[in-house]
């Protein structure tokens, strides 16, 4: 993978959820590594869910092959937080291309 073309820096987030001591579960975010990608594609589309109309926006960026980055993680990228969908490798090319999907909250 050329490095040239890696513009973008993003970190990647890894999700928790552990017990405290009332015995509730609570989310802990750890960063994982902090990297540079390329955005490939970008997608989005108005729809409508349980009456509200919400903004899915979908992109597609390519990273290293050896960033650890697993399904249900997180990318936080221009600081907005993404959940990854699907992660795919290209060992010709040695990298991952990352489906991500804007968190809604």
């Amino acid at each position: 993978m050329q490095a040239g073309i890696l513009k973008h820096p993003i970190l990647i987030v890894k999700t928790k959820h552990v017990q405290d001591e009332y015995g509730s579960l609570v989310q802990e975010d750890s960063d994982v590594i902090s990297t540079k990608c390329r955005c490939v594609h970008k997608d989005g589309q108005r729809t409508e869910e349980n009456g509200e109309i919400i903004y899915p926006y979908t992109k597609e960026i390519q990273i290293r092959d050896y960033v650890p980055a697993e399904d249900y993680d997180e990318v936080q990228l221009d600081c907005v937080r993404y959940r990854i969908l699907s992660v795919s490798t290209d060992e010709d090319y040695h990298r991952k291309t990352l489906i991500i999907e804007k968190k809604n909250e």
